[in-house]
């Protein structure tokens, strides 16, 4: 099934705490769900799309201005014989937000980093990644600003691969921040003739 999600999301902190999370650009503040969580000023979200799509995102969110509310269309079903991938998006992850405006290029790259796991149907690990940098590189951006994490997990489902729900998990490890978010969400995985 296909599902549109626009990144019309604002990470923002609440004024004189150091509290923050994920908002409607009214200003709502979004419950965490296991896909979307954020603790001590820092955030990210979990989210799965078609090998195409992410394809097709990764040039909208790296050709447009950074005030664009990228749209992707994310699933959480697919098919023996196709390809999807996982994608991380976070926010808040600099150390100095209050005092930075844009994202500089010899800012400091996030602290933050990844292990992502996806596990079978039957319980056992069908991948299962070393720890890595969120960010491999990245320079910060302040709060308020989105960012596509240049982690992305394809995952090529075979013919023999087990049919029903893959969990996919995401641990992110902000130290410097004493953060830890532990994101998840599912995948449905069909034969390849189902409707």
């Amino acid at each position: 099934m296909i599902r549109p999600l626009t990144l019309a999301l604002l990470f923002a902190l609440a004024p004189m705490t150091a509290d923050a999370g994920w908002r409607t650009r009214d200003g709502v503040l979004l419950e965490d769900t296991p896909s979307q969580q954020s603790e001590r000023g820092f955030g990210a979200m979990l989210q799965i799309a078609t090998e195409a799509e992410s394809r097709r995102f990764h040039e909208e969110w790296y050709g447009t201005a950074t005030d664009h509310s990228p749209k992707l269309q994310t699933i959480d079903t697919a098919r023996r014989g196709e390809t999807i991938s996982i994608l991380v998006l976070y926010a808040g992850c600099a150390l100095d937000d209050a005092t930075q405006d844009t994202i500089a290029a010899g800012k400091a790259p996030c602290g933050a980093q990844l292990r992502l796991r996806v596990v079978a149907p039957d319980g056992a690990d069908y991948t299962d990644l070393e720890e890595m940098s969120l960010a491999q590189a990245q320079p910060s951006a302040p709060a308020h600003i989105m960012q596509l994490s240049p982690v992305e997990l394809k995952i090529g489902f075979e013919p023999e691969d087990a049919l029903g729900d893959y969990r996919i998990e995401a641990r992110i490890d902000h130290p410097d921040k004493d953060s830890l978010l532990q994101l998840s969400t599912t995948l449905t995985l069909k034969s390849a003739d189902a409707e």
